[in-house]
């Protein structure tokens, strides 16, 4: 029944396994405990651990224990006399009362437990009589599945039961005939064998689908797992050698000079020939069947059955035909791995020779192949390949070869003569086809097969023949591109390395090193052309993995050959196949290394036991010559792109040195040398690895050890950094950012010393600072050079970074620019364009270069830098200044002038005249505000600190002059003094007119020198503020706007300024005024205003001259634009110094000066002049009695009175005309048609009705009279003249109250009454309020003169005048003459006027007229 295990199963697996390693030990000792443990002690334990409560593993574990005990092959049983005999008595007990319970195991669902099973009946068999043996068998037969014709039942057993019968009864059948006596007669044995041929043959063809096409055939598993199973028990019986299996191989397979009869069964052939229908029905032919279906336990049982059956058969033809079907079987496509293993267990077996091979070892104990059957007698298979002491072994000399080989001698294994032809075709199938092959999967086999027959064949005397062929054939597959390939390739070659002498162990070792080396692998002695020709190129070759190469436009692979072709062809370029096989090579090659690697590692291990230490044997063998050349290369690959590779190469590494890091540092500048050439190497992965090996390699290292090659270094590490291959330039970045960190660590004077610093310095600074670093054109390479300079010259002393800042510094100054996005300057140049303000750009670009790294690196250099060291950078800084680009770099450049200066003084002075130069020469040239300021600065600063007083005096000169001010002598004029003289010219001369950007320097210049140095600029105030304040005048904004913060922040006060320096200021201008420029001339006027309106006092001995010169100007010559300013001058001189000019040149000649100024065309000159001449009048009516009246009144009345005639005629034309175009005298008054006699212009209305206006208050009592006359009928014509504008209106009503006070209230005023009916005209077509008023007011003056004149009756006689003026007029003047219209238009005004102001006036004038009326009535 059901019965649970006291433990689970893993504790009970455990268990056992601790119980037979606790008796193996005290076997071993003979003492302990477990020294009297027994077979039965131990076999009831099993038992019971074999329960149905048990698990399947647990249940399989006691079984095979259990077989362990009654086959004797557990190792604390083996070799032990009692032991044996009490596992035999157990075969007894097993036999006689334990069968039934081992028949249940049979059908268990769990292979390994049948198995085990089946040996156990096996063994318990052997103890029963013959009758119990025969018994035993009918039973197990009876449960094989039953045949019906073409079709087969399973009968009433399950599958399992079916299965394990036929192992069983195999099992049986070899146990009996490796008997001495055999338990079972010769026809039972021939029952049995006939039994599975019938179950192999009638499965293997319903299995496969060949031999039915109803429902039970098509391939069905469970008839392959039995066939399978009976394939397995036939080998079993066929590795005895003692049982005749008919039909093995088909006649035709037999060689014809074969004369041996086959053991197993030449004649039998023949009679059992009816069973085989043709030659594919042979047993072998079943069985390679098997082997390649589609059921992999069925192919790995089958083929396992093969091997057993060669290994047992006597017969070279069976011998060769499984060789034939086994190289077959093993080309084939897409055969597992473990059938491939199978397939070279088989091939040893067939080849013979295979030492230490025990098949009744391989029967009766729980081992599965013969690999582990000979591993169980010999060692393990490492053991056995590092040369260690085997049984029977023996050193023979080849004869063809020369090489030294081990061949054992205690080759167990039946057969052994007559294996040479079936191992000569192995070798020629494996070597020279399947080696050789053009498809991956045909010489991953053949290498397989050849591990095979080189670990398991260790006695053929054939194989140690061909040892350098072997080798040839491993060394070429090593760099298959199978991995598998690779792997067992490498395995073959320790394989090889172990079998063979001294000579050809050295052989291989070099071939191997030449191979990580990047070299070819030669053919060593005796290797055959086919071994050493490398793999043969088909169309369907594969050259590349999937995907490696990507896929063709069309989605195809690039794979094999075929399709690389087909590609170049579609290209139309058949060359590109040549790049495509090139890089196969290369590929080869790598997988060639990564191969190598293994085989070496291999090799080491060996080297390492056979030298008794655990590392280092490998170094040993190599010795210090080929360990030097090896580890350079051998280093790089262990940091190989391809994990496999660099993982291959670090168990190199490893086992190849005791002590890793000291042979670094021991081999440290080969190593380094060596990598750095593969940084510039051609092939990506190559330099990748270089990359990552150097920067593993750098790691903490001194810089005593890193001073050779820290130049070159940093060269290949900045030029990887701009790799076409991406995983190369990451490399590349991860070294470049070592690099930096050791670099910054050398050159830290806290952490190194002094001398190491300024070494680091010396090497790494000025070569960052070159074209490979801060030039180079990668922005991650300017970047990392910019921030290791910038941070090395912070953290290393002064004196450490001396040597190199005459080289580093103008490289850093260019990089403030070149560090910059690009995009600024385009920015900046189309700045007004996008609405950008360039100054504050480049102001923004400036503040952020200073707060730039790079500035403070400068700021440091600065520190550092001494006089000397000053003297080497100065031409550099002057080439700068010259012909640098950027605005962050000049700026820069002035700045550090400017520091070193303030530092420096006087230590710089030899250097200072120099950089000055170039400093004022940049000023005028630079097109930026910004840099022109900062070169000023910088100007100014060295001017100040660093020259004599010599240079000094030049500095302010030059600037002064730089304006280009001509100054011409001019002596004051006193009172008695004759006409001014000529001027001369000045010391001061210059050329003429300046550049904008020359004029714009000079202030530039002194303004920052008045920033620096305020001492320095009072020094030479008197020459500097003249110019400036005559600049601060000048047209150009640019200019003026500089100029004029040097005068606003030079002078303490403007008026004590202006005063003081008004003698300079009249000489400068009147040399302006000479000048032939237009724009001096306007800046000179714009001056001269300005010093005549505060310290006229002072100019005006100067006046005389200076209005002179003016004269000449503004009445002659051609009319510019602009001036119009040299009358505004003329008119401010003569407004200010009015009395020194009325006697020199006189008033009578500056009057007609401006008369004749405002005789030219130009409208806004003529209005112009009269505005000055107004001035000039009205600056002598403040002279009182000085000025002589009648003498001006002589000079300009004539003229503007005509003027005004004119104005009236042109009014009286032109009725209908615009105002505008009489007012502006542009109409027919002005010109009379198109022909040349054109009339001139008249003068502007308004202006000149302002001069009369100022002229008549000059005028004497006596001459009222005559004014009054002249004036009053114009006057009263222009205000009766239609379509004139208010504004024109309005200066003659002015002009008319003017005359009004100059008639008074006497006689005069007669003469005036005309201006009534004028003044009535204005109101009565004129809205605007201040004219009206202007005329009420005027009107009330006129009535109030008539009515204190008495003068009613002459007021009362002009009706008719009146009358008459009225009918020009839009309204009649009445029945009732002027005296009516003035009342008419006064009622009108205070009934309809809004303007309270108006209607009081009106009703004043109302009441002034009717006390007129009522005195005259």
């Amino acid at each position: 029944g059901y019965r649970a295990l006291p433990l689970s199963d893993p504790s009970c697996q455990a268990l056992v396994e601790f119980i037979r390693a606790a008796a193996t030990a005290a076997a071993a000792s003979g003492q302990g405990p477990m020294a009297s443990y027994t077979p039965q002690a131990h076999a009831l334990l099993l038992e019971n651990l074999a329960c149905r409560g048990s698990s399947r593993d647990t249940a399989a574990a006691a079984l095979e224990g259990l077989v362990e005990l009654l086959g004797c092959t557990a190792d604390w049983i083996r070799g032990r006399q009692d032991m044996q005999q009490q596992a035999a008595q157990l075969q007894e007990r097993y036999s006689s009362s334990r069968m039934p319970w081992l028949m249940h195991w049979l059908s268990h669902h769990h292979l390994p437990v049948r198995l085990a099973t089946a040996r156990l009946i096996a063994l318990a068999a052997s103890a029963a009589a013959t009758e119990a043996d025969q018994a035993l068998q009918q039973q197990l037969l009876g449960m094989f599945p039953e045949l019906e014709g073409a079709a087969a039942t399973t009968g009433s057993s399950k599958l399992e039961e079916q299965e394990g019968s036929m192992l069983a009864v195999g099992l049986l059948a070899a146990r009996a005939a490796s008997c001495s006596q055999p338990a079972l007669p010769a026809d039972h044995l021939q029952q049995v064998v006939a039994a599975l041929l019938q179950q192999l043959r009638h499965h293997t063809v319903t299995g496969t689908g060949r031999g039915s096409s109803g429902p039970a055939a098509g391939g069905s598993t469970s008839r392959l797992t039995l066939a399978g199973a009976a394939a397995l028990a036939l080998g079993y019986i066929g590795l005895t050698g003692k049982i005749d299996i008919p039909g093995l191989i088909a006649p035709d397979q037999r060689q014809p000079n074969n004369s041996s009869s086959d053991t197993t069964g030449a004649a039998a052939d023949g009679k059992n020939s009816s069973s085989t229908s043709s030659k594919n029905s042979s047993v072998l032919s079943l069985l390679f069947e098997l082997a390649g279906g589609k059921d992999s336990r069925a192919a790995l049982r089958a083929v396992t059955a093969v091997g057993y059956i060669a290994a047992g058969s006597g017969s070279s033809d069976v011998h060769l035909a499984a060789a034939k079907g086994i190289v077959s079987l093993s080309s084939v496509k897409g055969v597992l791995e473990e059938l491939l293993m199978a397939l070279g267990e088989a091939a040893a077996a067939t080849a013979g020779d295979v030492s230490g091979f025990d098949p009744q070892l391989l029967l009766w104990s729980n081992l599965d192949s013969i690999a582990d059957c000979v591993d169980s007698v010999l060692g393990p298979e490492s053991d056995a390949a590092t040369g260690s002491e085997q049984p029977a072994k023996q050193q023979q000399q080849q004869p063809g070869g020369g090489v030294d080989m081990e061949v054992d001698a205690a080759a167990t294994c039946p057969g052994v003569a007559g294996r040479g032809d079936v191992q000569q075709y192995l070798l020629q199938q494996l070597t020279g086809t399947m080696a050789v092959s053009s498809k991956e999967e045909v010489r991953c086999a053949g290498c397989l097969l050849l591990v095979y027959l080189v670990q398991l064949c260790r006695g053929s005397a054939l194989l140690a023949e061909q040892l350098p062929q072997l080798q040839a054939t491993f060394t070429g597959l090593l760099g298959d591109s199978n991995e598998l390939t690779q792997d067992l390739a490498a395995r073959g070659v320790s394989l090889v390395y172990t079998r063979g002498g001294a000579a050809l162990q050295q052989q291989l070792l070099g071939q191997l090193l030449g191979l990580l080396q990047g070299g070819q692998a030669a053919a060593g002695p005796g290797s055959s052309a086919a071994g050493a020709a490398g793999v043969k190129v088909s169309a369907d070759t594969k050259l590349f993995e999937e995907g490696q190469l990507g896929n063709t436009p069309g989605g195809a692979g690039l794979t094999t050959y075929r399709e690389l072709c087909s590609l170049a062809n579609e290209l139309g370029q058949p060359d590109l196949i040549y790049r495509f096989m090139d890089l196969a090579r290369a590929s080869s090659a790598l997988s060639a290394k990564r191969g190598a690697a293994v085989g070496v590692a291999r090799i080491a291990r060996l080297a390492a036991t056979a030298t008794g230490a655990e590392e280092g044997g490998l170094a040993s063998l190599l010795g210090p010559e080929r360990l030097s050349a090896l580890l350079p290369k051998l280093y790089r690959l262990t940091h190989d792109p391809s994990p496999k590779v660099s993982e291959s190469m670090s168990a190199i590494w490893s086992a190849l040195l005791d002590d890793p890091r000291a042979a670094l540092d021991t081999h440290f500048n080969p190593i380094v040398k060596s990598l750095l050439v593969d940084v510039g190497a051609r092939l990506w992965r190559v330099r990748q690895a270089a990359c990552a090996a150097l920067t593993d390699l750098l790691s903490g290292r001194r810089w005593s050890q890193l001073e050779p090659h820290m130049e070159q270094l940093w060269v290949m590490g900045l030029r990887a950094v701009d790799d076409v291959k991406e995983s190369v330039r990451a490399a590349a970045g991860s070294l470049v950012r070592a690099l930096r960190g050791i670099s910054l660590r050398i050159m830290d004077l806290q952490q190194t010393p002094p001398a190491d610093v300024a070494g680091c310095c010396r090497i790494v600074l000025p070569l960052l600072a070159g074209s490979i670093g801060l030039g180079s054109s990668v922005d991650v390479v300017r970047g990392v050079s910019a921030d290791v300079i910038c941070t090395g010259l912070k953290t290393a002393g002064s004196a450490q970074v001396l040597p190199v800042l005459p080289a580093v510094v103008p490289v850093l100054l260019e990089a403030l620019s070149g560090m910059e996005d690009a995009r600024l300057n385009y920015v900046e140049q189309h700045a007004s364009a996008i609405g950008i303000d360039a100054e504050r750009l480049a102001a923004a670009r400036l503040a952020a270069a200073r707060a730039s790294s790079l500035t403070e690196a400068l700021d440091a250099a600065s520190r550092a830098l001494t006089a000397d060291a000053f003297g080497e950078l100065a031409p550099g800084l002057a080439a700068l200044i010259r012909r640098g680009v950027g605005l962050s770099t000049k700026a820069g450049t002035a700045r550090l002038i400017r520091s070193l200066a303030t530092r420096l003084g006087q230590d710089l002075k030899p250097a200072a005249p120099a950089l000055l130069k170039a400093l004022l020469a940049a000023v005028t040239s630079e097109s930026s505000m910004q840099v022109k300021r900062a070169y000023a600065g910088a100007a100014a600063t060295l001017m100040v600190r660093c020259v004599g007083d010599k240079r000094k005096d030049k500095f302010v000169t030059d600037a002064v002059a730089s304006y280009g001010a001509v100054a011409i002598s001019i002596s004051p004029w006193h009172r008695g003094d004759a006409a001014p003289a000529a001027a001369a010219m000045s010391v001061d001369e210059s050329s003429g007119s300046a550049e904008e950007a020359s004029r714009q320097s000079g202030g530039l210049l002194l303004r920052e020198l008045l920033k620096d140095s305020n001492d320095t600029f009072n020094k030479y105030a008197s020459q500097i503020l003249p110019v400036a304040f005559l600049a601060c005048h000048d047209e150009s904004s640019s200019v003026s706007g500089v100029w004029s913060m040097v005068w606003s922040e030079g002078s303490p006060s403007e008026p004590a300024a202006l005063r003081m320096f008004a003698p300079e200021l009249a000489g400068m201008i009147a040399g302006c005024m000479a000048s032939s420029s237009w724009d001096r001339k306007k800046a000179a006027a714009k001056a001269l205003l300005a010093v005549a309106d505060v310290a006229g006092e002072q100019l005006s001995p100067y006046s005389p001259a200076l209005a002179q010169l003016l004269l000449t100007e503004v009445s002659g010559g051609r009319l510019w634009e602009g001036k119009e300013l040299l009358l505004q001058a003329l008119g401010g001189l003569g407004a200010n110094c009015t009395a020194t000019l009325a006697q020199q040149p006189g008033t009578a000649v500056l009057l007609k000066g401006l008369l004749a100024a405002a005789g030219r065309q130009k409208s806004s000159y003529r209005a112009a002049a009269l505005a000055s001449l107004q001035k000039v009048l009205e600056a002598l009516q403040r002279l009182g009695g000085l000025a002589d009246g009648q003498a001006v009144w002589a000079v300009v009345s004539p003229t503007l009175l005509a003027a005004l005639q004119r104005q009236l005629e042109a009014a009286s034309k032109q009725p209908d005309k615009p105002a505008s175009a009489v007012e502006n005298g542009t109409g027919a008054t002005a010109r009379q048609g198109d022909n040349a006699n054109e009339e001139v212009k008249p003068l502007p209305l308004s202006e000149t009705c302002s001069c009369l206006s100022s002229a008549c208050k000059l005028l004497p009592v006596e001459l009222h009279g005559d004014a009054v006359s002249a004036a009053v009928p114009v006057l009263t014509g222009l205000m009766a003249a239609p379509g004139l504008p208010w504004a024109s209106w309005l200066a003659v009503v002015t002009l008319a109250s003017t005359v009004l006070d100059t008639a008074g209230n006497g006689p005069l005023v007669v003469a005036c009454i005309p201006l009534a009916a004028g003044l009535v005209h204005v109101l009565q077509h004129s809205t605007i309020s201040q004219l009206r008023l202007k005329c009420l007011e005027a009107l009330v003056k006129l009535l109030k003169a008539v009515e204190d004149a008495h003068a009613t009756n002459e007021f009362q006689t002009a009706n008719g005048q009146a009358g008459q003026l009225g009918s020009v007029n839009k309204g009649s003047t009445g029945p009732g003459g002027l005296s009516s219209l003035v009342s008419s238009c006064l009622a009108e005004i205070q009934a309809q006027d809004p303007a309270s102001a108006h209607k009081a006036l009106a009703t004043e004038a109302g009441q002034i007229l009717a006390r007129c009326l009522q005195q005259g009535v």
